[in-house]
Order: C-alpha cells, then sequence, then structure tokens
C-alpha cells in the first residue's frame, strides 16, 4: 500500500534572479516497487511550471537546461535535485501538494565564468597535533597548515565520542567560512589567519561527529584567492581532503569555474 500511494506533485523552475526557466528538462524517480524505482521524464512549461501525477511512496525530481548549471545543497538558492515522500513519513514530511505554492527548483546562469586552477590533496594528518604543511597545487605554490589533535578513551566504548581539534591556518594570508555556498567571488575582507574546529566529546551526540566537512573561501600571500571543500576525518588514520579552485590573478576575487572545467 505504501509503494501505491497517490502523487500528486506541482513544481516550478527558476533561474538564480528568480525568472521562470521554459521547458527545462524535469527527470523524475517515483519509488513504487521493492526493486528499483520507475524514471519518468518530462519539461516545464511556458512558465517554468510542472505538474506529475503517479502512485509510489515518493519521488525524487531532478531539473536541468542547456546553458545553466546545477544548485546544490546549501546557501540561499533552491536545489535543483530534491526528495518528496508520500507513502510515509521518512523524515522529510509527508508532501501536501499546493497548485497555488509550486516548490522551487533553481538553476543557476553563469554570469562570468573565468578560467581556474584545480587545487586538491588528501593528506595523511598527525593524531597527535603536529602541524603539518600542504602543498595544494603543482603549478602554483599555494599552501595551508593543517593540525589534529585527537584524545580518544580507551576505556569507553569503540564509538564513543572523544576529544579531537583541527586547526586550519594560512601563514601570511587569510580564511574564512563560506555562508552562501552559491556565492563565487570571494570576499574582500574578514579573513582570520586560523580556525579551529572543536568536536569535545562532551558535546551533543547529534553534533559530535568523528568527521567534518566545511567549505573555505582562502586568501593566499600573494593576494591570489581560492574556494575550497575541506573535509577532515579524525578517526583511525587521520587524513584531510580538500578540492577547490584556485583564480591564479592576484586581486582576481572571481572563483566561477566554466563549466568545461567543473
Amino acid at each position: 500500500a505504501l509503494l501505491q500511494a497517490p502523487i500528486l506533485f506541482y513544481g516550478i523552475v527558476l533561474d538564480q534572479n528568480g525568472q521562470p526557466i521554459p521547458e527545462a528538462k524535469v527527470s523524475v524517480s517515483v519509488v513504487d516497487n521493492v526493486m528499483r524505482g520507475t524514471l519518468v521524464s518530462t519539461a516545464a512549461d511556458g512558465a517554468g511550471k510542472f505538474t506529475i501525477q503517479s502512485k509510489g511512496a515518493s519521488l525524487h525530481i531532478e531539473v536541468s537546461s542547456i546553458g545553466y548549471v546545477r544548485v546544490e545543497r546549501g546557501g540561499t538558492l533552491k536545489p535543483s535535485s530534491q526528495g518528496f515522500d508520500y507513502g510515509a513519513d521518512v523524515g522529510r514530511g509527508i508532501h501536501s501538494p499546493d497548485p497555488a505554492s509550486p516548490v522551487v527548483f533553481q538553476l543557476r546562469k553563469p554570469q562570468n565564468p573565468v578560467s581556474l586552477e584545480r587545487l586538491s590533496a588528501n593528506p595523511s594528518v598527525p593524531r597527535d597535533g603536529s602541524p603539518i604543511t600542504v602543498n595544494l597545487s603543482k603549478a602554483s605554490k599555494v599552501t595551508l597548515q593543517i593540525s589534529c589533535r585527537t584524545m580518544e578513551d580507551e576505556t569507553q566504548p569503540p564509538n564513543a565520542p572523544y576529544d579531537w581539534r583541527c586547526g586550519i591556518s594560512m601563514k601570511g594570508g587569510g580564511i574564512q567560512e563560506v555562508i552562501d555556498d552559491q556565492t563565487f567571488e570571494a570576499p574582500a575582507d574578514g579573513y582570520v589567519s586560523s580556525i579551529i574546529i572543536d568536536m569535545p566529546k562532551t558535546m551533543d551526540v547529534k553534533q559530535w561527529n568523528s568527521r567534518i566537512s566545511k567549505d573555505y573561501w582562502l586568501r593566499f600571500p600573494d593576494n591570489t584567492f581560492a574556494k575550497i571543500g575541506f573535509q577532515m576525518i579524525a578517526r583511525g588514520d587521520h587524513f584531510a581532503v580538500i578540492d577547490g579552485w584556485l583564480n591564479p590573478s592576484p586581486n582576481d576575487r572571481n572563483l566561477e569555474p566554466k563549466v568545461e572545467s567543473r
């Protein structure tokens, strides 16, 4: 019965400025059997609106259009890919369709994309807090420093929380957390020399984790700018995962990569 719940869905596809995207492609996966979902494709009308009617426990919708790029979760824009429940509430609530208030999906029209240099690193990080210097690029001399101090309590169960702290620092430059993931221009100011990620074992168990993922703006000593995703895994063999983009032109804060370089 859960797999045959009536589905009625109203959506609309908009760009980053809130303007409709006519004829946008709408790809739908309906969970209507225990083996795999049923794939359905449709298109938005001239006003960017679309309607889906089916039966199933849930559905997942992704929109796309030529000349536009996806919007991921985070920031002020609505993501291009979203899921909804109908047969049973699995944490998102039972979706209530409203033709007068369609669900918004957004795509972003590139504004001023430039050629950027890829940054990436996957270093092992000592558990005792000893700092390491990480080279982020083979083409440019850009680095940052990472340290991780982990104090696991062997008297506790294997999966119990423990104290750990990670530090990220930029000598001669600056770092700050990304608040809006859909912004591609690095801030002109507000940078600090280092950021501390603190995970004490006394933290609420729902918030504590042995790994953390953050996005950061970087300003290097030569006044070039970058945007990176940073993940620290502070369990077992400690290591960090860094991936992002650098604008190698000094004083240019534009970090919108060309579509072909994504």
